[in-house]
């Protein structure tokens, strides 16, 4: 007993170094992250311009975000549900139907209008009003993966446009502006910020409307 009493200094300070130790863990683990991973379209859209400018103010923070490029929100909603990342930038409506719990929105970032631009010869300098006037055409719906391509088909399926009695190609933006400039395909849709480039310089092309 005499003993113990000796050595309870050391005892009581041995508790309190374990006290402290625990403390400092759970502090530790309850901290967030200093390095996150978001998912974006492909490089020089509007979900990556937006990333890399939340990676220059997580920089500025302490924090480093790498960016991941994926073909679109299709392709990057499966990586995130799978856990290959912590957050993506995806297009509105495509979580429809998905029940993960573990998935959750923080906000809106901005807004993307469809596009679709047709090249007037192929439609014999005829205004397109409907969509099931492109019938027989060659269509670009979007890359494989990506939202464009999920809300465009079901448009082009509305119309009744099948690929029986239409042509569908899956091209980047880039490719489907190219194309469509080289009359190698008739119509074309993009999901594109109005800040972005490409729907201007489509515009401001005589050949397409």
């Amino acid at each position: 007993m005499s003993r113990l009493i000796q050595n309870l200094p050391w005892v009581i300070s041995g508790l309190v170094v374990v006290v402290l130790l625990a403390l400092v863990g759970q502090m530790i683990s309850s901290m967030p992250p200093n390095s996150l991973t978001i998912l974006t379209g492909a490089e020089g859209g509007g979900f990556f311009a937006t990333a890399q400018e939340y990676q220059r103010i997580a920089k500025e923070k302490g924090f480093h975000l790498n960016i991941r490029t994926t073909n679109g929100s299709i392709e990057a909603l499966a990586l995130l549900e799978s856990g290959e990342a912590d957050a993506a930038l995806l297009q509105g409506g495509v979580a429809r139907g998905h029940s993960n719990q573990e998935l959750g929105t923080i906000a809106n970032v901005f807004y993307e209008p469809v596009w679709i631009f047709y090249r007037r010869a192929s439609f014999d300098q005829e205004p397109l009003v409907r969509l099931s006037q492109a019938k027989g055409k060659r269509i670009a719906l979007g890359p494989d993966g990506s939202a464009t391509h999920d809300l465009a088909a079901m448009m082009v399926a509305d119309a009744r446009l099948t690929p029986d009695n239409t042509a569908f190609v899956n091209l980047s933006m880039e490719e489907a502006a190219q194309k469509l400039v080289a009359g190698e395909v008739d119509l074309a849709f993009f999901v594109l910020t109005d800040t972005n480039q490409l729907p201007w310089r489509l515009i401001r092309e005589p050949a397409s409307n």
